[in-house]
């Protein structure tokens, strides 16, 4: 190495071009890590049959159809938090949020209205029935909640992150990427809700890996914000309801 340093020193520029051939390990740390991770898997009905013709996409990049056998898949995916979305005529929609662990290639399986299997990896999470009507039953009653309509998005102007939005919601911020209720302890064992609040997308569950850039701010046509037990409705309470509940509605 430093016979290739007094080289560079004399040859400048191709000397260090030189220096990189014959030092293989810094060549190999220079190049940019590779992506193109692939996700695949099967539609199937509540008996375990495939459901073909299956509109399945991953929420703002790519749509698909699963073929005769319920099978569909995806290429070239950067390793992050997916949703995706499954939906056939005859059946309720489902929504997942699929998160990627270190592997490249994952699968996983679809049970279109009931739980999905996880398989290789993926972590995904209850099955929503898409229907947003109880948001405006919500809303109308009043009940114990802080709601942002279709409207309300208009009015707060364009965003890059959805975070940015429920930053705006009294009671709530932002911390390093995290939603949380400004409420200090809620414990005597002190902020056991570091994780920041629970959220629910088109009515699932999705689990504490799930980040809200998951999904553009274009994609969101209602919030609904619920900072105390008491004012969370039954279907949207669980473990994690005292840090605070956020329920995204998508297009």
């Amino acid at each position: 190495m430093e016979r290739c340093a007094k080289r560079s020193a004399v040859l400048g520029l191709l000397g260090l071009l030189t220096c990189a051939a014959m030092n293989p390990r810094a060549s190999a740390h220079a190049q940019p890590r590779a992506t193109g991770a692939t996700l695949s898997g099967r539609v199937v009905d509540a008996n375990d049959r495939p459901v073909a013709s299956a509109n399945v996409s991953l929420e703002g990049l790519i749509v698909t159809v699963t073929d005769s056998l319920g099978r569909f898949g995806f290429t070239g995916l950067e390793t992050e938090t997916f949703l995706l979305r499954v939906q056939r005529l005859g059946y309720g929609l489902a929504t997942r949020a699929v998160v990627f662990s270190d592997t490249a290639s994952m699968e996983i399986t679809v049970k279109l209205g009931a739980r999905a299997t996880v398989l290789a990896g993926v972590m995904v999470l209850d099955s929503a029935d898409g229907d947003s009507r109880g948001y405006a039953r919500r809303r109308l009653n009043g009940q114990g909640g802080f709601f942002l309509s279709e409207n309300d998005l208009l009015l707060r102007g364009r965003t890059t992150r959805v975070e940015n939005i429920l930053a705006t919601v009294p009671g709530l911020h932002v911390d390093q990427g995290i939603v949380k209720v400004q409420r200090g302890r809620i414990s005597i064992l002190g902020n056991n809700c570091v994780e920041g609040v629970q959220y629910f997308v088109d009515g699932a569950m999705v689990g504490p890996v799930f980040t809200p850039r998951a999904l553009s701010p274009e994609m969101i046509k209602g919030v609904e914000v619920y900072k105390t037990v008491a004012s969370t409705p039954p279907e949207y309470r669980s473990a994690r309801t005292p840090c605070g509940t956020v329920v995204l509605w998508t297009y």
